[in-house]
């Protein structure tokens, strides 16, 4: 996309009187340029007859809030800041300035306005600044070197008109003042350039003398001086995001390389990897600026790693281009990013789902047979995706004749039992005179060429491949008319991988070299330039080939390559991560880090890539990718199966009850992702983002928030037994058990195989739905809200819409606005009145409210008492009623769902001081042949292994009870006839491992023993 050239227009210069003195000055006049401030509509200097010049020397033009240039300097003489005298106004002789650094409006001799652009451009001494403002907390700042201008820009597609803004020089320095009251100073001589926020904190500041740097760079290709920029950092300053980086959260004392690479099981210290998003937040005291490089070139950040006390930018070609955007939070400069970059796209509300993929599932049977046996074991599951062998011969857009005869009937029949087909693209095409794509992309000119004119030709897995150059508008709409190759069988969505473009050949470093040309959209340019935008531009591509031609239908693009700006387009996923526990660990904060770089939709592949994960390793992977925007499971050929009932039982039935829990909260989840189309802000996010003034927060890597209202906390050790998790000040429920936490606290927690430490916070609203096979088997019914009511005020947006379709950009959606609150009496639950066309059909709205330690006592809706009920199954039964669990600590609603309504809970707030133990609820099958006359027992580690009878639900069939525990801890559990000799085991007479079980209330654990001790020998 075009980025709108500044013009640089030269300043006409304007004579102002110093009307006061100072003392030892004489008064005089100094020449300064009055330019118009921004104004678009201002004329250029040649448009200006003499009459016209005359009349602006006069009456100079102010500007948007600007003061008139003869204010700059009333009770002191300015001179002009050329002058050789080198003085400039002294302190206090300008009182406007003092309160108001941009309040005359003055733009001094060695800056010139740029008339159109609403800018200004600094002479430096063999150097440029221009600085243009954006909009609001944006502002441009570009470092005019021995480069060519280039005013073309792949990432760039919002910028704001600049609005509110006002300039200003106080004799010393040239001051730009944004709307939101940051200010950017430019001294001068020297061209030193600082930013500070309205409390005037510097949050930018260039080294003294200025920054900016032009060095040589022998056997650079193209040849050119490498390009850069030096930032003081203060001690402390975190610097968050980067993009696909390894290491902790906070990049302090990183030094990262932007290049876009293709690593297959890369180690943990791995630099660079797939994606380069040159943007990162900056934390000062509290304070949240963003900084993104606009340059697609090499690029290497030194995050204070060389230097403790330095930033340094350095770009192997073009110019160093940088955006400043204001905060103060971490969501409003998220914010302003991805309103400069683009916002998230929306995906359909399937992609929430559980994913399932290999290299390769070939052929077609396999593929139905895995998809059969996730119905057949009851594990839920939205897609299936299909890897390079279900093509003819790694072709792109084509389908193996052998393995795949009837694509379009596969899909079909998957579609029936609820699965969506996705498929990889690769960009390189091969070498293959025979194939009609091939010559297609010859005779239209598509392919990459070499100086010579031929097309480069790499190796990827077709063997000798061509390379579509998507720098030239032509070829992206080419390469769209290919998508129907794929979209006419049924398949959902496109996995664009090998896009960093790989190459297998190492003569061309793995990529195409970077003096290949490329048309640059008419502005010829080479590969050096293009590599780390090809991804973001294939996707470009992709996404509007799918657009055009499935025009009703949201496109879904996963891509493994990207730039700035690849949220408009494309989920990431963290590439081929190796299968270990380190790099589960590093693939958790790399998802956050993706998450504050403007990427929302992120997830890793479960297991790893590089294939025989432990059950352990695979079981913990599966916890992260349950609470990870995109849930996929993936794995190289030539591995074990990688199913989630390849590593036991055990793991089979976590993996269960992960994705389960993972389908109750698409409704919360599908609320963010339509948060984070508005905003950018991500929906797994790290501590820092919701508790930005905690710097106990600061540092945290390997826990983060889901939203704002569920803290995760994933087991990321092997063979650990316990986990410590950071709680922030307020209140914390311990998800599934309701225990009570008070923050801020380091709370030890214990864990087991099955753990997923999660938290409500104070004040959640958190929508739920039923457990589904898939997530659009059946309507959302009923619709269950997790409420943790807390003092002030909390609101939270539920989003609905058809799922798939584009009709939510005309309206077609509902936004309904929950709004939650602890009253001395209970607590309030609003239900605004939804906005938009969209009208969920008619379903039950269940309320859980906790913790309510006391009998509730009434509950009405707009006035209207509702019935009290006898007990949890009466909930399931009743349109409309409420019951206090006191097991649960709980009280649950149940009515008929409506909007505009307002729900009112009275009971008791206050919270026990200590959280009492549960009855959790046990059933067990028994094996057949035990006698009915027998009792069973459970014994558990909470009671010192005592036996404890259950009773019969059916006799010699089904045993069931509670046992008392601690509230939110794990215990260990057997089940006998009443004493030891008669203990549970396995088949064969194998000693039976403890169960352990959570102190949760509900569900009610289920077992089944396989045959008691004393049955062995017979």
């Amino acid at each position: 996309m075009l980025r709108t050239a500044s013009i640089l227009a030269l300043a006409v210069p304007v004579v102002v009187s110093c009307t006061g003195s100072s003392p030892g000055s004489d008064m005089g006049a100094v020449e300064v340029a009055a330019e118009a401030g921004g104004r678009a509509d201002a004329p250029s200097g040649d448009q200006l007859d003499t009459h016209e010049r005359e009349q602006d020397r006069s009456t100079p033009d102010a500007g948007a809030g600007d003061a008139p240039a003869d204010a700059a300097c009333r009770g002191g003489a300015c001179p002009d800041a050329a002058d050789a005298s080198g003085d400039g106004c002294l302190p206090g002789a300008c009182p406007d300035l003092a309160s108001d650094p941009c309040a005359n409006g003055v733009v001094p001799s060695g800056v010139e306005a740029t008339l159109a652009g609403g800018g200004f451009l600094a002479e430096c001494g063999g150097y440029g600044v221009e600085l243009r403002p954006e909009g609001v907390g944006s502002l441009r700042i570009r470092y005019r070197g021995s480069a060519a201008p280039h005013d073309q820009s792949w990432a760039i597609v919002g910028q704001g008109e600049p609005s509110g803004w006002s300039h200003g020089f106080d004799g010393h320095s040239f001051h730009v003042c944004l709307e939101g009251g940051t200010v950017a100073r430019l001294e001068l001589p020297g061209c030193r350039l600082t930013i500070e926020d309205p409390s005037g904190k510097l949050l930018f500041e260039e080294l003294p003398g200025g920054g900016y740097a032009e060095t040589p760079a022998p056997g650079r290709e193209p040849p050119g001086p490498q390009r850069s920029l030096t930032l003081l950092s203060p001690p402390g300053e975190g610097l968050y995001g980067f993009g696909e980086k390894t290491g902790p959260l906070d990049k302090r004392g990183l030094k990262m390389v932007f290049w876009n690479s293709d690593t297959p099981g890369y180690p943990v210290d791995m630099d660079p990897l797939y994606q380069s998003i040159p943007f990162f937040v900056g934390l000062r005291a509290g304070t949240a600026y963003g900084l993104f490089l606009d340059n697609t070139h090499r690029l290497t950040i030194d995050a204070a790693g060389s230097q403790p006390d330095r930033i340094r930018l350095v770009a192997d070609g073009g110019e160093i281009d940088l955006h400043f955007l204001a905060g103060p939070t971490l969501p409003e400069v998220i914010d302003r990013y991805t309103e400069l970059t683009g916002r998230p796209h929306l995906p359909p509300r399937w992609t929430l789902g559980y994913h399932q993929a290999r290299w390769s599932y070939y052929p077609d049977s396999k593929v139905e047979s895995i998809c059969n046996e996730f119905r057949k074991r009851d594990i839920p599951a939205d897609a299936i995706w299909l890897d390079i062998d279900y093509m003819d011969g790694f072709r792109s857009w084509t389908w193996s004749p052998v393995g795949f005869p009837d694509p379009k009937g596969l899909v079909s029949g998957l579609a029936g039992i609820g699965f969506k087909v996705v498929a990889i693209i690769d960009p390189g095409l091969k070498v293959d005179p025979k194939w009609d794509i091939y010559q297609q992309g010859l005779a239209g000119g598509h392919f990459l060429e070499t100086t010579d004119g031929v097309p480069f030709v790499g190796v990827v897995w077709p063997g000798p491949s061509v390379y579509p150059d998507f720098t030239r508008p032509e070829t992206r709409s080419w390469w769209g008319s290919l998508t129907p190759g794929v979209t006419d069988a049924g398949v959902r969505g496109i996995w664009l991988d090998m896009n960093e473009p790989a190459n297998f050949n190492a003569a061309d470093d793995h990529t195409v070299p970077g003096n290949v040309p490329a048309d640059g959209d008419g502005n010829p340019t080479t590969m050096a330039e293009v590599h780390n935008a090809y991804a973001l531009l294939e996707n470009r591509a992709t996404f509007e080939g799918l657009l055009a031609q499935v025009p009703d239908r949201r496109p879904f693009l996963l891509t493994r390559a990207g730039f700035s700006g690849i949220q408009r387009y494309a989920a990431v996923w963290t590439g081929d991560a190796a299968s270990t526990m380190e790099s589960l660990a590093m693939s958790f904060t790399m998802l956050m880090g993706l998450g504050i770089s403007g990427v929302p939709m992120v997830g890793s592949d479960v297991g790893g890539w590089t294939g025989a994960p432990s059950p352990e390793l695979f079981a913990r992977w599966m916890a992260v990718g349950s609470v990870s925007p995109f849930f996929r499971t993936h794995v190289a050929t030539g591995t074990p199966d990688q199913e989630p009932w390849s590593f036991g039982v055990e793991v089979e039935d976590i993996s269960r009850l992960l994705i389960r829990q993972r389908y109750r909260l698409i409704p919360y989840l599908y609320s963010l992702l339509r948060q984070a189309a508005i905003t950018g802000a991500p929906l797994l996010r790290p501590m820092v983002f919701e508790f930005q003034q905690d710097p106990a927060t600061w540092d945290l890597s390997f826990q983060g928030m889901l939203g704002p209202s569920l803290l995760v906390a994933p087991v990321l050790e092997s063979g650990v037994q316990e986990v410590e998790v950071y709680l922030p000040a307020g209140g914390w429920l311990d998800y599934h058990s309701g225990a009570l936490l008070e923050g801020p606290a380091t709370v030890v927690r214990d864990v087991r195989l099955q753990s997923l430490p999660l938290f409500l916070r104070e004040g959640a609203v958190v929508p739920m739905g039923p457990e589904m096979s898939w997530s659009d088997q059946e309507p959302v019914d009923p619709l269950t809200l997790e409420l943790f009511p807390g003092a002030a005020p909390t609101s939270f947006p539920l989003y609905e819409d058809s799922g798939d379709s584009q009709a939510y950009l005309a309206g077609e959606h509902a936004l309904t606005p929950l709004t939650l609150q602890r009253t001395p009496t209970g607590a309030i639950l609003e239900i605004g009145k939804r906005e938009g066309t969209f009208v969920p059909p008619p379903r039950k709205l269940r309320l859980r409210v906790r913790p309510v330690d006391h009998p509730a006592t009434a509950v009405a809706v707009g006035g209207t008492q509702v019935p009290p009920l006898g007990g949890y199954e009466a909930l399931e039964s009743a349109s409309s009623g409420w019951w206090w669990d006191a097991n649960d600590r709980s009280l649950w609603v149940v009515l008929p769902d409506q909007a505009g309504i307002v729900i009112t809970m009275t009971y008791d707030p206050t919270p026990l001081p200590v959280d009492p133990d549960v009855l959790v609820p046990v059933e067990v099958a028994v094996p057949a042949g035990t006698p009915a006359d027998s009792t069973i027992h459970v014994a558990t580690s909470a009671a010192g292994w005592a036996q404890q009878p259950l009773q019969w639900v059916q006799p010699g069939g089904l045993a069931g009870g509670t046992v008392s525990v601690p509230r939110g801890h794990w215990f260990e559990y057997k089940y006998t006839r009443g004493d030891w000799p008669t203990v549970e085991k396995w088949f064969g007479c194998l000693e039976a491992t403890n169960r352990y079980a959570y102190g949760q209330a509900h569900p009610t654990k289920k077992d089944a023993v396989e045959m008691w001790a004393d049955q062995c020998g017979e």
